[in-house]
């Protein structure tokens, strides 16, 4: 399992890259994605996305991967300021 069981709650994030990103695997870590908390956060990404969900991942694996059970509550996004149109807008699934 790459990521299971996290909570991020109460957070300001300012990224130059993606805040939240959530995927199966990548690199060295394998397997799915699940029960994933994000809430009472605010989120501010200068380049690419404040959200992006299931960019990477091998769908062949046999680990079985997958991005399941999130949760997004209560999220404010201030800006994304992306000058690559493919990457814009504030979440990407």
């Amino acid at each position: 399992m790459c990521c299971n069981k996290v909570l991020i709650d109460n957070v300001f994030m300012r990224n130059s890259d993606d805040c939240i990103a959530l995927y199966a695997h990548r690199w060295n870590y394998w397997g799915g994605t699940k029960d994933i908390t994000v809430q009472n956060s605010v989120l501010w990404a200068d380049v690419a996305h404040p959200i992006n969900i299931g960019g990477h991942g091998d769908p062949d694996s046999p680990t079985g991967e997958t991005v399941e059970n999130m949760t997004f509550r209560n999220i404010d996004i201030l800006e994304q300021d992306e000058d690559d149109p493919p990457y814009q807008g504030c979440m990407a699934v």
